[in-house]
């Protein structure tokens, strides 16, 4: 730690001794640095003003402008400080201003289109997010950004379906839960998430033969966690006797 604020002082001292004469593109590496220092030594917002800096004086910069590459390595390091300080708002205006200077054939626009999408989550907007997680798994070349939209994308359905449920909107819940039951086959975890609250979803409207077939289907699995398994016996519990 004492090596980054040593680091720190250094550079601090550069940036004061900086005369008229010294490229505006080297001041901005200046920034740069001393805001990788400041991040280090746990100071996000500190981090934060030098990264802006930084940027202002290369978008400043005729031949700084050119360089897109260090551009968007600065954007980035403000989101993710963004996103440390849990600053989501301005995390997401970060993520829209790089992919307005980014092709879709970038290495990188699918991987902030992603970024932008988790955003949208944060923010509450399913709808948009699901778009946008749609669009990546058509559009994506990388495997991995498919991969964690894919997931990003059921989190989504069900958290809609959960929500869903806790609303009163039954029916809709029920719909997304049964269309995520089809596609889910390795994850255990989730299906006894979907199960229990197709189980739950289907007792709430009195559909309580569903609602057994559910529970059931739940503790039979030998991949059933025990808190699922318990879950399901004291529904059961709970229905009526049929005669």
């Amino acid at each position: 730690m004492n090596l980054y604020h040593e680091a720190k002082s250094t550079l601090e001292e550069a940036l004061r001794s900086i005369v008229i004469r010294r490229p505006q593109r080297e001041n901005a590496r200046l920034y740069h640095e001393l805001g990788l220092t400041e991040r280090a030594l746990g100071h996000p917002r500190n981090a934060k003003e030098h990264f802006e800096n930084a940027l202002r004086i290369v978008n400043s910069d005729s031949l700084g402008r050119m360089d897109r590459e260090y551009i968007e390595i600065l954007y980035m390091e403000i989101a993710e400080v963004c996103y440390e300080l849990g600053d989501h708002r301005a995390e997401e205006q970060t993520y829209r201003d790089v992919l307005a200077i980014l092709p879709p054939g970038d290495p990188s626009y699918w991987t902030c289109r992603l970024s932008l999408a988790r955003c949208r989550t944060e923010a509450g907007a399913f709808e948009e997010s699901r778009d946008i997680l749609t669009e990546i798994l058509t559009n994506s070349p990388r495997n991995e950004t498919r991969d964690a939209a894919q997931a990003d994308l059921t989190t989504i359905r069900y958290t809609q379906a959960l929500r869903g449920y806790e609303s009163g909107n039954l029916e809709f819940s029920i719909r997304e839960c049964a269309a995520l039951l089809k596609e889910t086959r390795e994850d255990g975890a989730l299906r006894a998430d979907l199960l229990l609250l197709l189980g739950h979803a289907h007792f709430k409207l009195q559909y309580f033969r569903q609602a057994r077939e559910f529970y059931v289907e739940l503790i039979n699995s030998p991949r059933t966690s025990e808190y699922h398994r318990d879950a399901a016996k004291e529904s059961i519990a709970r229905l009526p006797v049929v005669m």
